[in-house]
């Protein structure tokens, strides 16, 4: 493409200067753009990385807690119960619905236990 050198010479130095000035906007604007794509692919890659690692960090919790639910299952139940420090009000808030499906099973058991408690009370006396 040629540009014609009379053009040049025959415009205005005031619209010229304008051009210029709009030519030296864009430029910074380019330059502005540019800084803020470099910022914005750096903060794109530390993301990536904090993603990658708490994705690694998050399988590797996942491998963890299977185990530890697994080695968990091999334990007797006192045992968990000593462990996750848990008190027998936690169980009855937890287990209210199984409480009152066995009701009558589990009143007749404390009856029962109550009365060889009585029983064994009255013999102490009788001694």
């Amino acid at each position: 493409m040629s540009v014609n050198p009379d053009w040049f010479y025959r415009c205005d130095p005031t619209s010229f200067r304008k051009l210029e000035l709009q030519v030296e906007e864009l430029h910074d604007m380019i330059a502005t753009l540019e800084q803020e794509n470099r910022q914005l692919h750096a903060r794109n890659a530390r993301l990536e990385k904090e993603q990658d690692k708490s994705t690694s960090d998050v399988n590797h919790m996942s491998l963890t807690i299977n185990e530890l639910f697994d080695r968990l299952k091999e334990l007797d139940e006192l045992s968990i119960l000593e462990i996750l420090n848990i008190s027998s009000e936690e169980i009855v808030q937890r287990f209210q619905d199984e409480i009152e499906e066995h009701f009558d099973k589990l009143v007749t058991k404390f009856e029962d236990e109550d009365n060889e408690i009585m029983g064994r009370e009255e013999g102490t006396y009788e001694s």
